[in-house]
């Protein structure tokens, strides 16, 4: 895969947050800022991200205040939710490896919690 495919193509985190319900940028359906800028995600991404010989991929993940704080706990929940799914369905879209490295060092532990048993009963 392409950095291209990998950020904005249908396997993206984008892609599968939008697949949630959720507009998204970068995605295949916006895969520019057109006029606008990256953001370059904090001090944590640029220290540790591997873009810059960090040894861990990271994603910086911006929200709006509306999802955020303003439509309440149980929008937030849900939104939460939708973006663990989104998590966990682009680390497996993207990450085949980690399954193998997986069994090979915990061959007695499940592989990974399904994707299907979310969202989970938070209250």
């Amino acid at each position: 895969k392409s950095g291209k495919d990998v950020m904005a193509g249908p396997l993206s985190f984008g892609a599968f947050l939008e697949q949630e319900g959720y507009k998204a940028f970068i995605s295949p359906r916006q895969p520019t800022p057109g006029k606008w800028k990256y953001f370059p995600g904090g001090y944590t991404v640029e220290r540790h991200g591997s873009r810059d010989q960090g040894i861990f991929d990271s994603v910086s993940v911006e929200t709006p205040r509306e999802v955020r704080i303003d439509a309440g706990r149980d929008i937030r929940v849900e939104f939460g939710q939708a973006l663990g799914r989104a998590i966990a369905k682009f680390y497996v879209a993207n990450y085949p490896q980690v399954g193998q490295l997986y069994t090979a060092n915990f061959p007695l532990s499940p592989i990974l919690y399904p994707i299907q048993n979310y969202p989970l009963n938070l209250s």
